[in-house]
This record gives structure tokens, C-alpha cells and sequence, in this order.
């Protein structure tokens, strides 16, 4: 495994969060989607980037199990995110035109 300097970590976090910008977070059950929220500001600290809470509408039913982040395009910039590990929702399960609140959502570097 390559292991990077605290501050080298910190400067690729930046990247992927100025790529984020105007962003969303899409949320899937078993590949489906559920829901796509604005991502709120992210903030790099350490070897961690955090995105603020933010909410949006559900548009299909379902437990949300797996997210990606996707640019102002819609297009991937973070894939394979596990909900309930790296996405904390408030709720386990969701209801089309239900409000989600994403809690917190945090990816790491590795």
C-alpha cells in the first residue's frame, strides 16, 4: 500500500472536493435509484473529506444501501460509498416525495 504525506492527502482531498462543487449525492437500493441530494459544502481535514448536512426528496422507495458522489454534470466522482458507513441518513428506509436528511457523509483517504 502507498502511504502518502498527511499534507499530499489533504491536497487530493481538495481536488475531489472543488470537483464536487454543485454536486449531488445519489443514494441506490440494489442499483436503483432513490434519491439525489445536493451535497452541502465540504470541508478537508486531515485525511478525511466531510460534506455538511443537506436533504432532499425521495423519488422511489427503498432502503438506501450504497451512494455516489456525482459533479455539477451528474457524472461519478466517488463511487462504492456504503450507506450506514460512509452516508448517515436519518432514516433506514425512504418513501417517494419523503424528505431525506443526510446526516453526514465522509470519505477517507486511503
Amino acid at each position: 500500500m502507498i502511504d502518502y504525506a498527511p499534507e499530499i492527502k489533504a491536497a487530493r482531498l481538495a481536488v475531489v472536493r472543488d470537483a464536487l462543487i454543485g454536486g449531488r449525492l445519489a443514494l441506490y437500493e440494489s442499483g436503483e435509484l432513490l434519491a439525489s441530494v445536493p451535497l452541502g459544502a465540504g470541508a478537508v481535514e486531515g485525511d478525511k473529506l466531510e460534506f455538511a448536512t443537506s436533504e432532499g426528496i425521495a423519488i422511489s422507495r427503498g432502503r438506501p444501501d450504497a451512494a455516489q458522489l456525482l459533479n455539477v454534470d451528474g457524472l461519478p466522482v466517488v463511487d462504492g460509498l456504503t450507506v450506514g458507513i460512509d452516508v448517515e441518513l436519518d432514516a433506514d428506509a425512504v418513501e417517494v416525495g419523503q424528505t431525506v436528511h443526510v446526516v453526514s457523509a465522509v470519505i477517507r483517504h486511503a
